[in-house]
């Protein structure tokens, strides 16, 4: 399924044509280093096109579970912002994987430009501090298994892929340890980017139930986690000041509402991964009165127009009965 939707991807997002193919490097940054036992460093994923333009990325990572531990990921960075797959550890099999999509495409670093821009992702790694000078490895690792890119020609093309792993020397020279991805992360201070929650009813994603979709990049640490809450003043409250929201669930997009009625008061929060948070209120568009949302304002709408029905009615039942009294009146 998440290999069909790979190569489904392209369709979505191919933009620009290309003429060639022209064989393209996906390689990790550093190629080699050397770390001491219970450091925590960063290892870069790249990718260099050769001139092409490419769209879709899946990748395959191995690495030896006795001499490195796969810590976290880093997308922070990243060219990719569509995920079809998201980036995954198997903590067991030492083995990373994901796949995503580049919208408009990547060509390459522009000429002059100073920065690195052709990072795919950040894997972190840190070595067991259980290691010895006797179970010390002279060199280990890491290595793709398997690379796909589909070229931004309107059709999806392989690419010629080609990749360099990364060998690591893990030594045991100096007291203390080295965290690289602890020194990056305190240096971010910002909240993910604003982003919009749209409500969707597709019978193909979600058996026709109505569930909401985001998406949204935070350019220093990375996401680290996204969590829904659905409040509801009409079932939880009494008045609109006292409503009772619900707790924060984890979640992904898209996601499945609980409330099918829309009714609910919907936030998305995204929280990085030093855990500065960017919350997002979405309010249904159904309600019973068309262009209002609010609940009370739709009570409020009802009350007035019962009260206005009722007004008229009353002068009418008034203006009957001074009629019948005139009449009485004017028989005796």
């Amino acid at each position: 399924m998440k290999r069909n939707l790979f190569f489904i991807l392209f369709f979505l997002i191919a933009l620009a044509p290309s003429v060639s193919s022209a064989a393209v490097e996906v390689f990790l940054d550093p190629p080699f280093r050397k770390v001491n036992i219970g450091d925590t460093f960063i290892v870069n994923i790249r990718i260099k096109t050769e001139g092409e333009c490419v769209n879709a990325i899946r990748s395959e990572i191995h690495f030896r579970t006795e001499d490195l531990k796969a810590i976290d990921w880093s997308s922070g960075q990243s060219l990719i912002s569509l995920w079809t797959e998201a980036p995954k550890i198997d903590h067991e099999k030492g083995v990373i994987t994901f796949s995503g999509g580049i919208p408009g495409g990547y060509c390459g670093r522009v000429i002059g430009d100073p920065g690195l821009t052709n990072i795919l992702g950040k894997i972190i790694f840190s070595t067991p501090p259980s290691l010895s000078k006797e179970t010390l490895p002279q060199f280990t690792n890491v290595n793709f298994t398997n690379a796909e890119v589909l070229l931004n020609d309107g059709r999806g093309t392989d690419a010629e892929a080609t990749t360099k792993g990364a060998q690591i020397s893990v030594v045991n020279e100096r007291s203390g340890v080295v965290n690289e991805w602890l020194t990056e992360v305190k240096s971010d201070v910002i909240a993910p980017e604003l982003f919009t929650v749209s409500v969707y009813r597709d019978p193909k994603i979600s058996d026709g139930k109505f569930f909401i979709a985001w998406f949204t990049e935070d350019k220093q640490s990375g996401i680290d986690r996204y969590e829904v809450m659905e409040t509801n003043p009409w079932k939880f409250g009494f008045l609109p000041s006292t409503d009772k929201e619900t707790s924060w669930v984890p979640a992904e997009s898209p996601y499945i509402l609980k409330d099918q009625n829309l009714r609910s008061k919907i936030l998305v929060k995204a929280i990085d991964k030093i855990g500065n948070e960017r919350i997002v209120e979405f309010n249904p568009k159904t309600s019973i009165i068309p262009g209002v949302k609010d609940i009370w304002t739709e009570l409020a709408g009802i009350l007035l127009l019962c009260a206005i029905i009722g007004a008229i009615y009353y002068r009418r039942f008034i203006s009957l009965k001074r009629i019948d009294r005139s009449v009485t009146a004017e028989i005796k």
